[in-house]
C-alpha cells in the first residue's frame, strides 16, 4: 500500500499519478484542476464581473469533479495490487501465457500477455515476452514498442540483460528485413 501516494494525490490531484508513473494522466489531471481552481479563485477575487455567478460555481463544480475522479483512480491504483488473490490471478494467466508462447501458439499467448499487461500494466516481464511474441509474428513495429514500454519500465535495471537480448534480436530482424 502507499499511503503517501493518496495522500498527496488528495492534496494536489495528479501528483499521486505522477508517482505512480501515470503521467499522461497526471499531466491532465494537474491542467485541469489547477485550470478550474485558477479560473474560479482569480476571477472572483480579482475580476468578479468576468464570471458571473453561475459559471462561477460551474467551474467550481467541474473542479470537484477532478479531485473526485483524482481521488477514485488512485485509490483504484494505489491499492489494486494489494487484493487478496491478485497475485495468484496474475501468475496464473502468466503462466498460461507463457505455456502457450512455448507451445508456439503466438496469437493466444499474445492474448494472454495482453491479459497479464491489463492486470498490472507495470508488469515488466509480460511487455518483454509481448515484444518476443511480436517479433516471432513479424510485427516489429509492435515488438518494439513493447520492449521500450519495458525499457521504461525497468528503472531499477532487473531486466538490463534481458531487454539488451532483444534489442538486439530486433536490430537483427529489421536490419535482415531492410
Amino acid at each position: 500500500m502507499r499511503p503517501g501516494v493518496v495522500i498527496l494525490s488528495l492534496l494536489l490531484p495528479g501528483v499521486g499519478h505522477a508517482l505512480l508513473r501515470k503521467n499522461t494522466i497526471s499531466i491532465l489531471l494537474l491542467i485541469g484542476y489547477g485550470g478550474a481552481v485558477d479560473a474560479a479563485i482569480i476571477s472572483r477575487l480579482w475580476f468578479p464581473e468576468m464570471l458571473p455567478g453561475r459559471m462561477f460555481w460551474l467551474t467550481v463544480s467541474l473542479a470537484g469533479t477532478i479531485w473526485i475522479y483524482s481521488a477514485i483512480s488512485i485509490f483504484r491504483l494505489a491499492y489494486f495490487r494489494h487484493r487478496p488473490g491478485f497475485v495468484a490471478v496474475k501468475d496464473q494467466a502468466f503462466k498460461q501465457a507463457l505455456d502457450l508462447y512455448l507451445q508456439d501458439r503466438y496469437n493466444e499467448a499474445r492474448a494472454g500477455f495482453l491479459r497479464v499487461v491489463k492486470l498490472d500494466p507495470e508488469d515488466v516481464e509480460a511487455q518483454l515476452y509481448l515484444s518476443l511474441v511480436e517479433a516471432d509474428c513479424g510485427r516489429l513495429r509492435k515488438a518494439d514498442r513493447h520492449l521500450s514500454k519495458a525499457k521504461r519500465l525497468d528503472a531499477e535495471g532487473k531486466w538490463g540483460w534481458e531487454l539488451a537480448r532483444q534489442e538486439s534480436l530486433l536490430r537483427a530482424h529489421s536490419s535482415a528485413e531492410g
